[in-house]
């Protein structure tokens, strides 16, 4: 998770920014979730996160991005 904040910089040089990131790790995408609001974005307002991975973090995303466990 601590370095998950490293994707900012590059998300505010974009001229367009996405809407939503698809994030290959719970982990990362728990780090994202809680390091945008220092960046100046919200999620899901600013940003949606989707996980894919299914790792116990759905207590730490309160709803605001999506989980989904792959099909093993």
């Amino acid at each position: 998770m601590k370095n998950s904040a490293a994707i900012f910089p590059w998300l505010h040089s974009l001229d367009e920014r996405p809407t939503a990131m698809l994030i290959t790790g719970d982990e990362v995408a728990t780090g994202i979730l809680l390091t945008a609001p220092q960046h100046g974005l919200r999620v899901p307002e600013d940003i949606a996160i989707i996980g894919f991975d299914n790792q116990h973090y759905r207590q730490i995303m309160d709803g605001r991005a999506r989980l989904r466990e792959p099909p093993i």
